[in-house]
């Protein structure tokens, strides 16, 4: 094995395992989207110049005292170049913006999101939210640094993911999804854990792109992607890989509306806005009734990765 030749035990060979197979998912994402095998060939050429000890040598990255951002907050944080997420609130639709980068899933960038959740919780009266981005993505999924620098946290980093998932598919108020831009793998995830999407006609992919480069999905995203797409959609998206563009998504019932670009956000409000007074502990009812058995396998904390 890579690690196992550059001087590390077998005991390490293994937890640096999933950094690699999580470089090779955003080198293949990047691929696509850049229609290159730059991307592929520069991850190959970072591993075979891997030191020995990478990880283990490694000082601890400082966490950042971003997870007290709470709701309306007027000064986007920044984290290593990327705006963290946002909440602000127009009339009765919380409109939750994930940033202008990559929008990949930093713990920092987690914790603000569920700051931004526990705030349209504790909302009194009619809301929904709607999530959105700027920028060439709505979200890229899984932070491949984060993951690179912390192996070790692996498992409790996916438990923090499922539970972001399982917030926003159970939510007592009416989500949408903007998705303005690229969608990939766990942020395509993410996307489907809200009750609509609206995505962009003439750029941008939505895409699970998994079965590409080998990698399983863990239980809990299996469950949350059968449970959100027709069987044939959710096969077709899983085995395949395919990349849906936004008139092909909104065919196979991947998002519900495909609009100009100008026009998601939006459309994403007006459909938000028309469902305000659904929200409270019926609808959170219905939500964990409905998708019981996929918020189970969300919220699996002993055996998360399967």
């Amino acid at each position: 094995m890579l690690f196992l030749r550059h001087g590390l035990s077998e005991e390490w060979s293994r937890r640096p395992a999933a950094v690699i197979i999580a470089a090779l998912e955003g080198a293949v994402i990047m691929c696509r989207v850049e229609q290159s095998t730059a991307p592929m060939e520069a991850t190959a050429v970072e591993f075979h110049d891997l030191p020995a000890h990478p990880l283990r040598d490694r000082p601890p990255r400082s966490r950042s005292d971003t997870t007290a951002m709470t709701c309306l907050h007027p000064d986007p944080i920044q984290l290593e170049g990327a705006t963290m997420p946002t909440l602000d609130r127009q009339d009765n639709v919380f409109v939750l913006d994930l940033g202008d980068g990559e929008n990949r899933f930093h713990p920092d960038w987690i914790a603000s999101a569920d700051a931004a959740l526990d705030e349209v919780e504790k909302a009194e009266g009619p809301c929904a939210l709607v999530t959105a981005a700027t920028g060439k993505f709505y979200s890229n999924g899984l932070d491949l640094d984060w993951l690179s620098a912390h192996s070790d946290q692996h498992q409790d980093y996916v438990v923090s993911v499922h539970e972001l998932f399982a917030r926003v598919l159970a939510l007592p108020a009416i989500t949408v999804a903007a998705l303005q831009g690229h969608t990939f793998a766990a942020g395509a995830m993410f996307s489907l854990a809200h009750d609509f999407r609206v995505m962009r006609t003439d750029r941008g992919y939505w895409c699970l792109p998994e079965a590409d480069i080998n990698i399983p999905f863990t239980p809990g995203m299996s469950a949350l992607i059968q449970a959100r797409l027709a069987p044939q959609t959710a096969h077709e998206a899983m085995v395949t890989a395919r990349r849906f563009g936004g008139h092909d998504a909104a065919a196979a019932g991947i998002v519900d509306r495909a609009v100009d670009e100008d026009a998601v956000r939006s459309t994403a409000i007006e459909i938000a806005q028309a469902q305000v007074s659904k929200a409270g502990h019926t609808l959170g009812t219905i939500k964990a009734r409905m998708y019981a058995p996929a918020l189970a396998a969300l919220r699996e904390k002993g055996n998360p990765l399967g």
